[in-house]
């Protein structure tokens, strides 16, 4: 049975700062110049190849929070967005959808979208559908002293902040049994692989540890804080903690951007002056083998 990459994209065009920390006036007939931020996460089967692109974690029903936004372009502004590749998708607000396109065209005001009838949006939302595979092979290995993680990375590109997590939850009563770990693997190379032994592993990490790091990675890739953390915050559960009873196995890896712009072609016009795209594969199902 197929399963769905389920990943969330977030676009946040931002004006830009100069150098003095002033937004810089527009003369008029003049355009603003800004910024592009995006974030987006994509949720895959360990072994499926086909892939969704959402902006909400599965194990949830409703979309019960925005994430797209656009920041601080002051003057009106008339910005075209297009996103191809995706399939079967649906937009927040309404957008022009075929031909495997999403294309909006709205004004941004203060931080507002707005629309030619005058409706406003505080964010841009879409998801869809998307095909591709996976770069890493990867399982865990159970047996009486240790378990042990490992990862090769059989994609063409590097794959950079890499963690396995791996979660058992026992019974309601007590939490003696439970077991939750996060194994942090740092970057892979193409043909990379890594094994790590949790009995004497540095790379175990606790929860807080792990946040950070993601969290610390994507500030320094171009996010802003409040996007790091709202990213974070939205996925944390599930990558972390998915449930308080089961198994579960995770492996987290942010994509470079040239592969992200592969996977979904992102146009913006007027030309932004820079654009940020930072893309974490959220791979479940990890195979777990008792020796």
């Amino acid at each position: 049975m197929k399963e769905k990459i389920v990943a969330v994209i977030a676009v946040v065009i931002m004006a830009s700062i100069s150098w003095s920390g002033c937004i810089t006036e527009t003369p008029p007939g003049n355009i603003q110049k800004f910024e592009v931020h995006e974030w987006g996460v994509f949720l895959k089967g360990y072994n499926c190849t086909n892939a969704s692109v959402v902006a909400k974690s599965p194990v949830t029903l409703y979309v019960k929070k925005p994430v797209i936004y656009f920041h601080s372009i002051e003057n009106s502004t008339d910005v075209n967005v297009e996103i191809q590749s995706i399939k079967n998708a649906t937009v927040i607000p309404n957008a022009t959808v075929e031909n495997d396109m999403i294309i909006w065209d709205v004004t941004v005001e203060n931080d507002t979208i707005i629309l030619q009838n005058g409706t406003q949006y505080p964010y841009l939302f879409y998801e869809g559908e998307i095909t591709c595979s996976s770069a890493i092979i990867s399982n865990i290995t159970i047996d009486e002293k240790n378990t042990t993680y490992y990862i090769k990375n059989i994609a063409n590109y590097p794959i950079s902040n890499v963690f396995f997590i791996y979660t058992r939850y026992g019974d309601f009563i007590s939490s003696a049994d439970d077991r939750l770990e996060y194994i942090y693997f740092g970057e892979l190379q193409p043909g990379d692989e890594k094994t790590i032994v949790n009995s004497s592993s540095e790379e175990i990490v606790n929860i807080t540890e792990a946040k950070n790091t993601i969290r610390n990675t994507l500030i320094s890739d171009g996010l802003t804080i409040a996007e790091s953390n709202e990213l974070i915050n939205y996925w944390e559960a599930y990558w972390f903690s998915p449930s308080n009873i089961g198994e579960y196995t995770r492996v987290l890896y942010t994509i470079p951007q040239s592969i992200y712009d592969q996977l979904l072609p992102l146009s913006i016009t007027p030309q932004p002056e820079m654009i940020k795209r930072i893309g974490i594969f959220t791979i479940t199902d990890i195979p777990i083998e008792i020796a």
